[in-house]
């Protein structure tokens, strides 16, 4: 058996004592069990000793080499008494510490008189008692695997973590990092679900290297892990081979333990040592969904952080874990370039997860935080949902904010800052799970890429045509990376053929790809038959991009039933450049019906060309009849409205239909850009031109610029419609827009054999 002083020379204080304050004398016991010979007994137990702590724990060591016999300390943590020593050389003073089970006891002065010396006696008894057993304290060497955040090379790997390691050639005595930060971790895996109620952790052998403090971190999964004891720094080591442990109170149960360091020693080097069982203990709850999805634990990559814009490389977006530290020049959170509410950072979490909470902090190394964010989600990165809500963010620099979001379930998250304090610059969390569940199917938002014919206004040439206008489509020699327009004025569009009509769910939207060229905002207008455009939500403008090659993306609640879809830009940057794509389905939902009559007949949406637009008279040519649109804009120097040359009831304006159509309903407008309108007006119609016939009742104008006044005229069949301003406000100025249908084809029925007109679908 080895020398029992050598061993008991190797254990150290518990780590607690070191916080006890106003100290005389402690006693600290360190027993270790072995195989006692009949006479080391006495026949007598002389006293008791009255314990200084309130409970037992145990936790066992490893014995020496020479025969690996296994030496079992008992620790209790609940208590601790200091006794009072001498005032004088010889009096003896006594004190009862009730049953005290130990091989080995030390006296640790706290204060003294002169010099620390003493003389001591112990009582108790060798025998007549019976050992406590020790439950769960048996050394977790087998069937584990160690791993780390980083080595220093080959020779200073994980494995060489194990107790008790010596050099061995070039392989050195401890697992060493190879960077010195609070990112650096150790990994114990235990192969299975273990319950861990001890750890002991020495420096390393061969060189003055080790960890003074550390925190612990647990997982049965390797993604979700927890902080043990909300962030408890425990005691590390002060030298090279004594072994510091410490009792697990409450234990880990767990399969993963990592050990973090806080603070050492000339660098980061250990050695550790867990001690627990694999039996004998209730296991976990094999399932839960409101673990960290891996942010803050570096399961997240920094590779799968990514944000709109960073203040430079060292405030990226893989800065912005939970609880991260400023660590050299790399700040302590994400920070965006610019401040306003175009600025994101996202988390791509690998594959399509569970999200049910999420956690934000503010930044650590200054004053800089978010204090409102919305919340928007994607399974493929490129159609993000958003939260219904706008979630509170913080108040300062650490405290956690929290918010269940109910279940969402996604690949990307992103948080979109709304309101901040100082910068925006946020860290944050996940949490939910990556597997036991059931996604609901995505219906109808496949890409509409195939089968579809791109059409616009206008090009600037023929290396930029609509057919560039294709998402991710890149500069290839002279064609560029976009559709862009002839001219930059808000009468242009690019037009998407269907095909046939098809339930459109959603749109994404990118600048030029080869030039600093977007669309900041545009409107959305849709079709069944190319003639009858309708404006979506009552002319709904959505923001657009403020880069090259970003993805927008619009979830559009109601969806769109059409075939033709025109996008109209609205703002721009630079020149109007853009990529397009849609979204949706072309089956498994009701058709519009086949019939209706209501629709534009083309005036606003320019089916009805300039030409099939005229007037009495007009002011001059940048007054001209084709200005008489439903919401067409001054642009240059053509103004927002016709407007005649004379203000008399001899003025009228013409819409030429292309054919017979039935007219149902007219609207009237005054001009956009100055204060003239018509207050009343009268309706004439013809099938060929000459022969006109009046409406019967005047009809009511307008009362300001903008207001569009609608009036149900009954069926008209005509051709050509005819406006006759009877009374006006300034000049006789206006714009007007038709309604209606035009026989276009006719089709026979299977089930009536009748033919009815067919015409835009809604």
């Amino acid at each position: 058996m080895a020398d029992a002083r050598n061993i008991a020379d190797n254990y150290r204080p518990i780590s607690i004592l070191p916080a006890i304050s106003k100290v005389i004398e402690r006693i600290v016991y360190e027993q270790v069990y072995d195989f006692l010979t009949e006479n080391q007994l006495l026949n007598r137990c002389q006293s008791g000793l009255r314990g200084m702590f309130a409970d037992d724990i145990y936790i066992t060591i490893p014995g020496s080499e020479a025969n690996d016999i296994e030496h079992k300390l008992k620790i209790d943590l609940e208590a601790i008494e200091v006794l009072s020593g001498n005032k004088d050389r010889n009096t003896v003073v006594t004190h009862s510490v009730g049953p005290i089970y130990a091989r080995y006891v030390r006296f640790y002065p706290q204060t003294w008189h002169g010099h620390i010396s003493m003389r001591v006696e112990l009582y108790g008894c060798r025998r007549g008692f019976v050992d406590p057993l020790v439950k769960c304290a048996a050394p977790l060497k087998k069937k584990t695997k160690v791993t780390a955040s980083s080595q220093w090379d080959a020779n200073h790997s994980p494995e060489r973590s194990r107790l008790d390691t010596i050099r061995q050639g070039h392989k050195i005595g401890a697992w060493s990092a190879r960077h010195n930060n609070i990112a650096q971790w150790l990994q114990i895996d235990l192969g299975k679900a273990t319950k861990v109620t001890a750890i002991v952790t020495q420096g390393r052998s061969d060189l003055d290297q080790w960890v003074t403090q550390y925190k612990l971190e647990y997982s049965q999964n390797r993604v979700h892990f927890h902080s043990y004891l909300s962030g408890k720094v425990f005691q590390g080591n002060h030298d090279r081979n004594s072994k510091l442990s410490h009792i697990l109170k409450p234990a880990i149960i767990a399969r993963y333990i990592r050990v973090r360091p806080q603070a050492w020693h000339a660098h980061i080097s250990m050695r550790v040592g867990l001690y627990g069982c694999r039996k004998g203990f209730k296991p976990p709850p094999l399932w839960s969904c409101k673990h960290t999805l891996g942010v803050q634990s570096g399961f997240i990559k920094d590779a799968q952080m990514t944000a709109s814009s960073i203040w430079d490389n060292n405030h990226g977006a893989a800065n912005a874990r939970l609880n991260r530290q400023k660590i050299g020049a790399i700040t302590g959170a994400w920070s965006a370039k610019q401040n306003d509410r175009l600025q994101w950072l996202q988390v791509d979490l690998g594959k399509l997860s569970k999200v049910v909470k999420v956690a934000t902090q503010g930044r650590q190394d200054l004053n800089q935080w978010v204090t409102t964010y919305k919340l928007a989600y994607s399974r493929d990165g490129v159609l993000f949902k958003y939260f219904p809500k706008v979630l509170s963010g913080n108040k300062d620099r650490n405290t956690v904010v929290t918010h269940s979001v109910g279940t969402i379930y996604a690949r990307y998250v992103r948080f979109h800052p709304q309101t901040w304090h100082g910068h925006i610059s946020m860290r944050v969390e996940l949490y939910g799970c990556r597997r036991g569940f059931v996604a609901p199917p995505v219906k109808c938002a496949a890409p509409l890429e195939k089968k579809n014919k791109v059409t616009a206004s206008s090009q600037w040439d023929a290396n930029h045509s609509p057919e560039r206008s294709r998402l991710d489509t890149i500069r290839q020699g002279h064609k560029i990376g976009a559709w862009s327009a002839r001219h930059n004025n808000i009468a242009q569009w690019l037009q998407i053929d269907l095909g046939k009509a098809t339930k459109v769910t959603a749109i994404v939207t990118q600048g030029r790809s080869d030039l600093d060229q977007w669309v900041t905002q545009y409107k959305l207008e849709y079709s069944q038959n190319r003639v009858h455009f309708h404006s979506y939500l009552s002319g709904k403008v959505f923001q657009g991009n403020h880069d090259r090659n970003s993805k927008l993306s619009h979830i559009l609640k109601p969806a769109i039933i059409a075939r033709y879809i025109r996008v109209r830009p609205q703002a721009w940057h630079t020149h109007i450049s853009m990529r397009v794509g849609l979204y949706g389905c072309r089956k498994g939902f009701k058709p519009p019906p086949l019939w209706s009559c209501k629709h534009t007949l083309g005036v606003q949406s320019g089916f009805i060309k300039d030409a099939q637009m005229t007037a009495s008279s007009i002011w001059d040519n940048n007054h001209g009849a084709a200005n008489a649109r439903l919401n067409r804009q001054k642009i240059g120097a053509r103004t927002g409205a016709w407007s005649a040359k004379h203000n008399d009831r001899l003025q009228w304006l013409q819409v030429d239909l292309g054919k017979l159509s039935k007219v149902v309903k007219v609207a009237t407008q005054g001009r956009q850009d100055l204060n003239q309108w018509v207050t009343t007006y009268k309706l004439a119609y013809s099938r060929d031109g000459v022969l006109f016939k009046y409406f019967p009742k005047v009809l009511s104008g307008n009362k300001d610029r903008n207001t569009v006044v609608t009036h149900s005229v009954g069926t008209i069949y005509a051709r050509y419609v005819r406006f006759h301003p009877q009374t006006w406000h300034g000049h006789i100025s206006m714009r007007v827009e038709l309604y209606g249908c035009r026989r276009e084809k006719t089709r026979t029925t299977k089930e009536t054999n009748k033919r009815f007109f067919i015409t835009c679908l809604t």
